[in-house]
């Protein structure tokens, strides 16, 4: 689960900004561990996020794990894509409750309750479910050495089916689909209600 322990500040962003972000932290729950472009370690267990947003900032928000959970402890955005090596144009104060935090047992606000709020939670979940499993996938794949036409002939299916399943953003994939590739590179599919 992941929380946030100032999600409040967030909500101050703009509705189309917010709608960006709320995926992105999504993207990292279910995904973890994953790389770059969406995340890059920053050492000492901090990592980065990295959300290209509609009002032409880039947000960055800073994660930490804490007991097993995902906490978003700070996020900073930049104006424009142009600014994105100079480093933040504008942030926010950082939250000054540190150690009070560190005492409580409640961290924040849960993404759960952020996207719930937005309106977008279910679409967002089984987005960031099917981009997970796209990138497992393709991980599988790669670290036995299977390319494309070989992956396709083992699923006994087209490219074109293939890559649907490979397109992070193409949610349209049954769970025939999912358990043939599953098999394909020598993987159980499992799914379950929690």
């Amino acid at each position: 689960m992941l929380r946030h322990a100032g999600i409040g500040r967030l909500r101050g962003l703009a509705k189309e900004d917010r709608r960006v972000i709320g995926p992105d932290l999504m993207r990292v729950q279910f995904g973890w561990p994953i790389g770059m472009p969406l995340v890059r370690s920053l050492k000492d267990g901090l990592w980065g996020v990295r959300s290209t947003l509609p009002s032409q900032r880039i947000a960055r928000l800073i994660l930490c794990f804490h007991q097993g959970t995902l906490v978003v402890l700070h996020w900073l955005y930049q104006e424009d894509r142009e600014d994105a090596g100079r480093g933040p144009c504008s942030c926010e104060a950082p939250d000054e409750r540190g150690d009070e935090m560190k005492k409580r047992n409640h961290i924040g606000s849960s993404l759960d309750d952020f996207l719930k709020e937005e309106g977008i939670l279910e679409e967002t979940r089984a987005a960031a479910l099917k981009e997970a499993l796209a990138w497992q996938v393709q991980k599988a794949m790669k670290k036995a050495k299977i390319n494309k036409v070989e992956m396709a002939r083992r699923m006994h299916t087209s490219r074109a089916a293939l890559d649907r399943l490979l397109n992070p953003g193409n949610a349209s994939v049954t769970l025939q689909t999912l358990c043939k590739a599953a098999w394909a590179v020598g993987r159980d599919l499992r799914i379950e209600l929690v």
